[in-house]
């Protein structure tokens, strides 16, 4: 049913039906909802029939919840899961004076739907339950309007409560997750601060999570940075909550792109959550890691090696050797071996990882997923890039079945099997497969996203193995300025890209260009990197293997 100007389906919707038929089911005048939107004895008429109309005493407070959600669109299994249910329940009107109270149903809450539907209210549409309930803008003032301060506070968290239920773990369908942020946005937009009070819902993080999940890197810390300020104000500066959001503000900046803000923000969490926690928290112990994680970022390597040392230490002895956060503690570690060069320790560490992860978290779980992804990536960077394009050639179905095909980690295995393909001969089948996939990642996480970048870095290597250096360097010399920009010149992405460039120049015969994109090369490598890392060595043997190809002093 389309929405208009005056909110009303056409001549034969059921209200005029049932009016015409002699029903004392309200209908709108002709003229519309009056001055104020709605007409002057809405109230009274509505409340009669949405009280009386089957089933009894479940419509209006329906009602009540929608009004505070996406007029838009509200997903049909926020308004009938079991906040919303516990909602209805307690405002079910007694049949008699004598009758109890019943819980209400989920086909007492569609019910409801439909009562309300009738009573041309809502606009109810089951086929596309993702969007399946909407309520003109007017009707949902007119609705808040009734509602005392005490009421607006307690159906504010329900709703909020209803969508948390609703928020599924892993977001395999992105039109459920987006309705869902449209939703709770429009709940913060409409209640202010009472998702804050007297404690900050739940869902106020799910929503920066989802955006940042999605892609929306950018969108989820300017989120947290804002909601680090609302809860700041109305809990306190060392409130759990407001460290919570702190914490996911930094995660969030670093992912946008500062991970130095990120690591400086992080190093200024650390000791506010020992002094509120205690330094055995779990929440002390994961902004370690994060720590570690940010601080590797930023090539402070020797400092992230040192803090996961300690940290992993600290893991066994509070949490335990099979508690998730210690297994987390173990993948940072193995990506920070591989980082640090050494890509057969790395996929050794991760092996033993995902013997732990399967044995205590199960074969599909999502972090076993992407620990099989590893051990992949690992080998393959490691020499055997057969072995590894079979490995993600087993686990691909596996992410499209339990994450769905837009999570990132899918996209992910994607890239890296087209790479590996590619790497162990196949590269028409690599081209292809990155190629259908470069359109996704632009749709699902942006141009600027770190996955985006690396996806065009593939396609540009692939043409180099396809016998195109010419369209590589075209390749890179495009792809750098984004890198720079959206990354930053010390980021591992852009010093991958550099030396890619640089030698590439050399293979379509620049030898001259590329001794002279490595000598500007070398000193920022050793500078971030240090002297001793293995890029730094393979930059210099590159410099003298150029400059002997172009006859350079």
């Amino acid at each position: 049913m389309a929405m208009n100007a005056t909110w009303g389906p056409g001549p034969t919707h059921p209200a005029r039906e049932a009016q015409q038929a002699g029903s004392s089911i309200p209908a709108k005048r002709p003229g519309g909802w009056g001055a104020r939107g709605y007409r002057p004895d809405w109230e009274l008429n509505s409340r009669a029939a949405t009280d009386t109309f089957h089933p009894a005493g479940l419509a209006r407070p329906l009602l009540q919840l929608a009004a505070l959600l996406d007029g838009n669109g509200t997903p049909q299994d926020v308004l009938t899961g079991g906040p919303a249910r516990a909602h209805l329940a307690s405002h079910r009107a007694a049949t008699s004076p004598t009758a109890e109270r019943t819980p209400a149903s989920r086909p007492d809450a569609v019910r409801a739907l439909r009562a309300l539907y009738r009573l041309n209210l809502i606009d109810h549409t089951p086929e596309t339950p993702h969007q399946a309930v909407r309520v003109h803008q007017l009707i949902q003032r007119a609705v808040r309007d009734t509602l005392t301060p005490d009421q607006h506070h307690q159906y504010a968290r329900t709703a909020a409560d209803a969508l948390q239920t609703a928020w599924p773990a892993i977001e395999r369908d992105t039109a459920l997750a987006q309705a869902l942020r449209a939703n709770t946005q429009a709940l913060i937009r409409i209640t202010g601060g009472t998702l804050c009070r007297p404690d900050a819902h739940e869902v106020l993080y799910l929503l920066g999570e989802s955006l940042g999940g999605s892609g929306r890197v950018g969108a989820a810390a300017t989120y947290f940075q804002h909601l680090v300020d609302t809860v700041t104000s109305n809990l306190g500066a060392d409130h759990p909550k407001t460290l919570t959001a702190r914490g996911q503000l930094a995660h969030w900046q670093g992912f946008a792109g500062d991970a130095a803000g990120a690591a400086e923000a992080v190093a200024d969490l650390l000791p506010d959550r020992v002094r509120v926690l205690g330094p055995d928290h779990p929440d002390t112990l994961a902004t370690r890691r994060e720590l570690a994680r940010w601080r590797r970022v930023t090539w402070d390597l020797t400092g992230s090696a040192t803090i996961l040392a300690d940290l992993l230490s600290d893991c066994l002895r509070v949490l335990g050797p099979d508690h998730p956060d210690t297994l987390t503690t173990r993948w940072t570690m193995a990506r920070l071996q591989a980082i640090s060069g050494d890509a057969a320790g790395s996929a050794i560490a991760f092996a033993e990882l995902l013997a732990d992860r399967d044995r205590v978290l199960g074969p599909h779980h999502p972090d076993t997923l992407t620990t099989r992804r590893e051990v992949a990536r690992w080998r393959g960077v490691d020499g055997d890039a057969e072995k590894a394009a079979t490995i993600l050639a087993n686990l691909l179905p596996d992410c499209l079945r339990v994450l769905g095909p837009d999570d990132i980690n899918t996209l992910i295995t994607r890239r890296l099997l087209a790479r590996f393909q590619r790497d162990a001969g196949d590269a028409a089948g690599a081209a292809a497969a990155l190629t259908e996939l470069l359109p996704d990642c632009l749709r699902v996480l942006g141009p600027d996203h770190n996955d985006t970048i690396i996806t065009r870095r593939e396609i540009a290597l692939t043409l180099g193995a396809t016998g195109n250096a010419r369209g590589t360097v075209a390749a890179f010399a495009d792809l750098l300025p984004d890198c720079r920009r959206a990354l930053g010149a010390d980021h591992y992405e852009t010093l991958i890209v550099r030396p890619e460039l640089a030698n590439w120049q050399g293979v379509a015969g620049d030898a001259a260009g590329a001794a002279k994109a490595y000598t500007e090369l070398a000193p920022h490598l050793a500078r971030v990197l240090g002297d001793d890392h293995p890029d730094t060595f393979a930059t210099r043997h590159s410099l003298a293997h150029w400059r002997a190809r172009g006859n350079q002093p």
